[in-house]
């Protein structure tokens, strides 16, 4: 489904992201085009080595620091120059930051700091690449695809479901909750544009953030992850979704 499309991904410069674009690239029915973001690509050298190394794929490094609107504004801007009238086919909201405090050890600015990552930041993206996306679902030709081949995809975690809560990583919990609300709300906002918004959750992932006891690898993670969106459909717009394809309780 991705080879004739474009696709944006943030925190694109290690672990989940720099995962997914590696997977992506090694596609054959990959994207044609894919944005890889990070806040500092001059530091993003396996990211470069993947660019270097992918075929006919165009990999294309941004500058995008997601709690930065005029960042935002301009990464928007050079990935409209690229797609032109094509826009963007599917936005994946991945940069997050994580930190596990007690609650008696709590610091207000590091709660809003994660809070205006991961809530803000990715409602802003989002916003901002909202244009491009309806293009892409405008354009699209395939009928079969229920949601006309355009979405937006927000990394989550299961830390954010309140059914599921177990008092851990208090702040970043929070935060993924307020995700979840956040796309529910996006994908009642662009549900008559053809246009899909799901979270999904990737597993406990060996990664800097997840650590080293984490169960999966980000490879497994990751592969498991885009065999799930490659079946999602209208029905699945909205909803909150784990790395098997199984739905998660709010």
């Amino acid at each position: 489904m991705f080879r004739t499309g474009s696709l944006l991904i943030t925190g694109a410069n290690r672990g989940i992201g720099l995962e997914t674009v590696r997977q992506l690239v090694a596609m054959e029915s990959g994207p044609k085009i894919i944005f890889a973001c990070s806040r500092n690509p001059e530091s993003a050298k396996e990211l470069e080595l993947i660019q270097r190394n992918s075929g006919t794929c165009q990999v294309h490094i941004l500058q995008l620091d997601i709690s930065d609107n005029d960042s935002i504004n301009t990464a928007r801007d050079k990935v409209e120059s690229i797609v032109k009238d094509s826009g963007l086919n599917t936005l994946i909201n991945n940069a997050g930051v994580c930190r596990n405090r007690s609650f008696e050890d709590l610091i207000a600015a590091e709660m809003m700091s994660e809070y205006n990552t991961m809530v803000v930041g990715t409602a802003m993206v989002t916003k901002a690449f909202l244009p491009l996306l309806r293009k892409a679902a405008e354009r699209s030709t395939i009928k079969k695809m229920a949601w006309n081949k355009a979405a937006i995809l927000n990394i989550s975690s299961l830390l954010g479901s309140i059914a599921l809560n177990t008092g851990l990583y208090i702040s970043y919990g929070a935060c993924k909750a307020a995700l979840n609300h956040l796309n529910r709300s996006i994908s009642l906002h662009v549900k008559n544009s053809g246009i899909m918004a799901t979270v999904l959750h990737p597993g406990w992932v060996k990664t800097d953030m997840g650590g080293p006891s984490a169960p999966l690898e980000v490879e497994e993670s990751v592969k498991d992850l885009l065999k799930v969106f490659l079946k999602l459909d209208s029905e699945s717009t909205g909803k909150f979704i784990d790395f098997k394809g199984e739905e998660i309780p709010w």
